[in-house]
């Protein structure tokens, strides 16, 4: 895949195919850090992936696998949350909200 593929915007989602690979293992990394307790996360631009939104696909790919492990030894059914947004959404259910990312914060109803 060409820079240009990689960068190409849409007009959904984080924009490009670069920006949505990155915010995988940048937002796996964050969920694994909070699950294992750590309650002072550095900053979004001071995580691990973080200098991956700037590059090609290359240096990306070398650097995922060692998160998809990590990962996986912490999270073992997290794609099964997506298959069921998925099957619920056709079946007219408005599943907008199943992402551990929306989970793992305190909400406070509307007054």
């Amino acid at each position: 895949m060409s820079l240009e593929q990689y960068t190409q915007e849409f007009p959904f989602g984080l924009k490009t195919l670069r920006d949505t690979l990155v915010e995988i293992p940048q937002a796996e990394w964050t969920y694994v850090q909070r699950l294992r307790g750590l309650t002072e996360v550095p900053a979004w631009e001071e995580r691990p992936f973080a200098r991956f939104y700037k590059t090609d696909f290359a240096p990306l790919d070398a650097a995922f696998p060692a998160q998809v492990e990590e990962t996986t030894r912490t999270l073992h059914e997290i794609h099964h949350r997506a298959q069921a947004m998925a099957m619920l959404r056709q079946l007219g259910v408005p599943a907008q909200d199943l992402d551990y990312s929306f989970l793992m914060y305190d909400r406070t109803p509307p007054r």
